[in-house]
């Protein structure tokens, strides 16, 4: 069984019993079909949308029951236990644009040019997504932030030569963020942003 669940008829995932993060596939509501969920033995938690590619969900306090998961053959969404924290609008974090003022792409996903790449963990066991759009390659990861203060995203943008990436945007899922260029430094650049709750 996964790490993280306990005995036959508690289907819980319970993180804090662990000293690794617990990644888990499933059904979420909020997150879709192809849902990756991370729960963090510091009670903060995400779930990353791996068809359309965007971090889908946060929450704090108790992460998954995933009774739904074994259990059921029609496989209701599990829900997040804890309490969510603010809602991630559902866009892209790259875009080519004229100008940082035109409009945000509403595409996503492959109908956006992404491509899913899959993940790869740290020797801690965070998950790093991976994906590419029109030759530049992204890891995409979060982490819980210093102090307890929610969660922490890294993206690392890489691309053949400092040109690859001219016309492209980068915009976070804070509500007040704003669309900032990429700029290639040795073709990778890095970009965090805080999220609160």
């Amino acid at each position: 069984m996964p790490e993280g669940l306990l005995q036959t008829g508690d289907y819980e995932i319970k993180p804090e019993k662990s000293d690794r993060p617990v990644v888990f596939r499933t059904f979420l509501e909020g997150a879709g079909m192809q849902a990756v969920t991370v729960g963090s033995p510091k009670g903060v938690h995400a779930a990353f949308d791996a068809l359309e590619m965007h971090w889908a969900v946060v929450w704090k306090g108790r992460f998954v029951d995933a009774m739904t998961t074994w259990e059921e053959r029609a496989m209701t969404p599990a829900k997040p236990l804890g309490t969510l924290g603010p809602a991630l609008p559902v866009r892209m974090p790259l875009a080519r644009l004229k100008s940082a003022s035109d409009p945000w792409p509403d595409a996503c996903g492959e109908a956006a040019g992404y491509h899913y790449l899959g993940y790869r963990t740290t020797k801690d066991g965070t998950p790093v997504f991976l994906y590419e759009v029109d030759g530049l390659k992204v890891q995409d990861t979060m982490i819980p932030a210093p102090e307890g203060k929610g969660l922490l995203r890294k993206i690392t943008i890489t691309g053949a030569g400092d040109a690859a990436a001219a016309g492209w945007y980068f915009l976070g899922v804070d509500t007040k963020a704003k669309p900032q260029p990429v700029i290639l430094n040795k073709g990778t650049v890095e970009f965090e942003e805080l999220i609160k709750f």
